[in-house]
């Protein structure tokens, strides 16, 4: 048996981003065994396929034919390229056969390698999101392509398949000359992999969508799902008893009675408890978190709350019944990643951005 590298990857334009002090960084993960090299630079490291609605690369600049990726976002002058890597085992004849670029043995690779990049993709968003919290978004929210590959192990060809996304922003400088290097944290015990990957990859998407409302509305997913894990891990004996315990005292008093009861039985026996508002379970964080500003963070959460409530439940009168500037994107941008990563990680030693006003309720 030989062994058949497989990869995963994001590739991102880090558009505003500057390196200073060297001209590219590596750095190395490993994410529930799997390999993972982030790559920061103005090269990427794999090829990447330029097409046009044609399917050709002759009228790449011939402006009036959609090309893709959209020239305004490839090329571009720095990349994040976030590589995950595992290996399978095949026959020594499959593997040679492979090697010499054999079309059915490349389709036999391909089907095999397609069964792992479910879980290649989550340790990409998984990567993606902390580079994003813990440097700065704009090194992952453009996405300009992602591809999959197989790598022939006695050369340096390998075979591709690609898809692509987009996205805009201000302009950042990450200093990582000597003395600059990051520290990552460890994901806090209460969180499995999979569900911390998951949460981040809804910030991803959040970061990558181009209508602000769109961005604004996404952007209260993975703070919901932490605020709810949250407040179950700190719930109170008797927060969690209470409602079971007056929903049996009711039940007990309906069945007592003389009258025909069986439909208000059945009533109560179908209600579902009720959960906490998304309000009350983010003050309860904040408060919990004691972060820098936590107050603020309370007021302006409730105002993007009925923001978003607004929003969804406006249909289609949204136009004239509400709209989103992008400070107020922003600024919920910010409020999200503190608190994603202090449910995550234990702190909130997120990007640095300019401090905003929020403008009046």
């Amino acid at each position: 048996m030989k062994e058949i590298r497989v990869g995963y990857s994001k590739i991102y334009n880090a558009e505003g981003c500057h390196l200073l002090g060297r001209e590219e960084i590596i750095l190395p993960f490993l994410v529930n065994e799997i390999e993972v090299r982030v790559f920061v630079g103005s090269e990427h490291k794999h090829h990447i396929g330029v097409f046009s609605e044609s399917g050709s690369n002759k009228n790449y600049k011939d402006k009036s034919v959609q090309i893709h990726p959209a020239p305004k976002i490839y090329p571009a002058d720095l990349y994040t390229e976030i590589l995950a890597l595992q290996t399978i085992q095949v026959e020594d004849d499959i593997a040679e056969a492979f090697e010499n670029r054999n079309e059915k043995a490349k389709e036999f690779i391909g089907s095999k390698a397609k069964e792992l990049h479910p879980n290649l993709s989550i340790a990409t968003d998984y990567i993606a999101g902390l580079m994003g919290l813990r440097l700065h978004n704009n090194l992952v929210r453009k996405l300009i392509t992602e591809q999959s590959y197989e790598y022939c192990n006695l050369s340096n060809k390998y075979s591709i398949r690609a898809g692509l996304k987009m996205n805009v922003i201000p302009s950042i400088e990450w200093d990582i000359s000597e003395g600059n290097l990051i520290a990552f944290p460890k994901l806090k015990k209460a969180w499995k992999l999979e569900k911390a990957a998951e949460i981040l990859a809804w910030v991803l998407r959040a970061w990558d969508a181009e209508d602000p409302i769109l961005r604004f509305v996404s952007l209260f997913i993975p703070l919901e799902i932490v605020v709810k894990k949250f407040n179950n891990i700190n719930k109170a004996p008797n927060e969690i008893d209470i409602w079971d315990k007056q929903h049996k005292e009711i039940l007990k008093i309906v069945q007592q009675t003389s009258i025909d009861n069986k439909e208000m039985v059945n009533f109560l026996n179908g209600l579902q408890k009720p959960s906490p508002s998304i309000s009350k379970g983010f003050e309860k964080l904040a408060k919990d978190s004691k972060l820098p500003g936590w107050e603020q963070d309370i007021i302006a959460f409730n105002k993007f709350n009925r923001m978003r409530n607004d929003l969804v439940h406006a249909g289609k009168t949204v136009e004239s019944k509400i709209s989103v500037t992008e400070n107020e994107v922003r600024t919920l941008e910010d409020i999200t990643a503190k608190y994603v990563s202090y449910a995550l990680y234990g702190d909130a030693k997120i990007y640095q951005l300019p401090a905003r006003q929020l403008s009046p309720q």
